[in-house]
């Protein structure tokens, strides 16, 4: 019966899990940062179909065009930008977890759960395995197109083998294009205490923190877990979504934290893809749920020069 009631309080935490109200959802800006973007403004709401509702990944192809993936199917989905009707559907490989999609250069590249990297080029379909598996859970994919190199951002543990002491840590990871290979250290350790330290919490939130943590160490990650990534055209900064404590973080590309902005669960259910135009408009897709379809909000920044 202790346990039973231990497992209850644990779920009834999670579901109080809460930050502090305020009017602001700009949570952290570095000194001399200012976010570009109003999160709580979008410009503009792309409904998507119902064999979206679980989209999982998100690529920009042009200014009419967005590529999408959703977690259950081996389909690439070319989305019209302003109607969010399909274009075009294309059966890339055999049903998985897919997450996360990127397009690089006429070849697309998609990331599974467990790690594997599959290419798709001219109706050809190779996978590339590596070190990472499905404790590291894979969501987010990104292309940096100076560093030729793809990003894969860990929502689970951050390393491979074992994980002892690191559960305070996220990772993410460079695949480098010209030699098919994962690197083995991250480009990027995102450490959940600096996230913590600086997130307005409510006292029954620190309280539920601590009782989770003690409850079940590993889900001492309930602040933040990547769900996906995408580099700024423009500043080379790296937007790390996590619809797992609703955060859109922001980190330079030399690993330094510039930016946490509160995700509204009223505007983002579940943020899962996210990308850029050339020029930086932002976009930012949902999977569904019960009470709205899945949809992608756009974001045109606030300095538009």
């Amino acid at each position: 019966m202790r346990f039973k009631g231990l497992i209850i309080l644990y779920f009834i935490l999670i579901s109080c899990f809460c930050y502090s109200k305020g009017k602001d959802i700009i949570i952290y800006e570095a000194k001399g940062y200012k976010f570009p973007y109003k999160l709580n403004l979008p410009d503009h709401k792309i409904n998507l179909p119902e064999i979206l509702e679980e989209i999982s990944g998100l690529s920009y192809i042009n200014k009419k065009t967005l590529l999408g993936i959703q977690d259950e199917k081996g389909m690439l989905f070319y989305i019209d930008a302003k109607t969010g009707k399909i274009k075009e559907e294309i059966k890339f490989s055999k049903n998985a977890d897919f997450e996360g999609v990127e397009s690089v250069n006429g070849t697309i590249w998609i990331i599974e759960s467990n790690g594997d990297l599959h290419r798709f080029k001219n109706e050809k379909h190779k996978k590339y395995e590596n070190f990472l598996n499905e404790k590291n859970n894979c969501e987010g994919l990104a292309y940096d197109n100076k560093k030729k190199q793809l990003l894969i951002a860990c929502k689970a543990y951050p390393y491979p083998g074992k994980q002892k002491g690191k559960i305070n840590e996220k990772a993410i990871y460079a695949f480098k294009l010209k030699t098919k290979k994962l690197k083995k250290d991250p480009v990027l350790t995102i450490q959940l205490d600096s996230i913590r330290q600086k997130l307005k919490m409510n006292s029954m939130a620190k309280a539920g923190m601590k009782i989770l943590t003690f409850l079940n160490p590993s889900r001492n990650d309930i602040i933040f877990r990547p769900s996906g990534i995408a580099i700024h055209p423009k500043t080379r900064d790296y937007y790390i979504l996590g619809s797992t404590g609703n955060l859109l973080v922001v980190y330079s590309s030399s690993g330094i934290l510039k930016a946490i902005v509160k995700l509204k669960s009223s505007k983002f259910p579940q943020a899962e893809g996210i990308c850029f135009s050339p020029k930086g408009k932002l976009f930012i897709s949902n999977e569904g749920n019960n009470n709205e379809d899945s949809f992608i909000l756009t974001f045109n920044p606030i300095n538009k020069k």
